[in-house]
């Protein structure tokens, strides 16, 4: 799987999570997000760095960027992390017919289709569609965060 395939399952999986604990900040521990991600983010393979690394750079990135703000603990470790007001609103948005949205009565959030996408992320994600799909509303939620 390609560096930009492993970024967009990651950032997936930790704006789902984020937006599920919302408006509560959470620790994001890389180990445990490497477990969850079931296989999806290897070690070495094309980013050359192992997997708790790779995450902890995703992490760092949507911080950096302005998609999550980091709550500072005593150590980096303590850190919790909450979605930004930007990024909150961007999952919240109704999902846009070229992502699939559908009518009013049908309309899911973008995060709403978001989280079926990364949910089922691991070894299987690698198929086309679903990383497509991924991609998309990654891309999408970082155009309409900061427009």
């Amino acid at each position: 799987m390609k560096n930009i395939e492993q970024f967009n399952l990651c950032a997936a999986h930790l704006l789902v999570k984020l937006h599920n604990h919302f408006p509560v900040g959470i620790k994001l521990r890389p180990a445990e997000i490497v477990r969850e991600l079931n296989g999806a983010i290897a070690d070495g393979v094309v980013n050359k760095v192992d997997a708790n690394t790779f995450v902890a750079y995703t992490v760092r990135w949507l911080v950096q960027t302005g998609y999550f703000l980091e709550r500072e603990g005593t150590t980096t470790a303590n850190n919790k992390y909450v979605l930004s007001p930007k990024a909150f609103e961007a999952l919240n948005a109704a999902l846009p017919a070229a992502l699939g949205g559908k009518t009013k009565e049908e309309q899911k959030t973008v995060g709403e289709k978001l989280a079926e996408a990364a949910m089922t992320t691991g070894k299987e994600a690698g198929k086309e569609a679903k990383t497509q799909t991924i991609r998309q509303i990654i891309g999408w939620i970082l155009g309409l965060a900061f427009s």
